[in-house]
């Protein structure tokens, strides 16, 4: 028996229930031209009931197929969720416009 495919990406979207969308990105260099170039790819993965946030890195493991497009479970958690949030300060600006 071969050993299961696993994959690494981070959590772009959980709203379906018992579900993740998880995006791995895969980097490899141009046969030709020697670039470093970046492909990715979504893949919807059963949780186990737990929740995930977006942003948070996962390790993912082939399975069966559990419905029409999810093969894949989460392994374990990778890193915490990294959500970038901009703060937008309008006192700074109100004092600086004059007055």
């Amino acid at each position: 028996m071969s050993p299961r495919k696993q994959l690494s990406g981070v959590v772009i979207r959980a709203k379906l229930p018992r579900t993740v969308t998880v995006r791995v990105t895969q980097a490899y260099r141009h046969p030709r031209y020697k670039k470093l170039l970046r492909r990715s790819r979504n893949y919807l993965v059963d949780t186990n009931g737990r929740d995930y946030q977006p942003g948070a890195r996962v390790v993912i493991e082939e399975t069966r197929p559990l419905s029409r497009r999810k093969h894949f479970r989460i392994v374990r958690l990778a890193g915490k969720a990294r959500m970038e949030v901009e703060t937008h300060d309008t006192t700074a600006e109100s004092s600086e416009s004059g007055g």
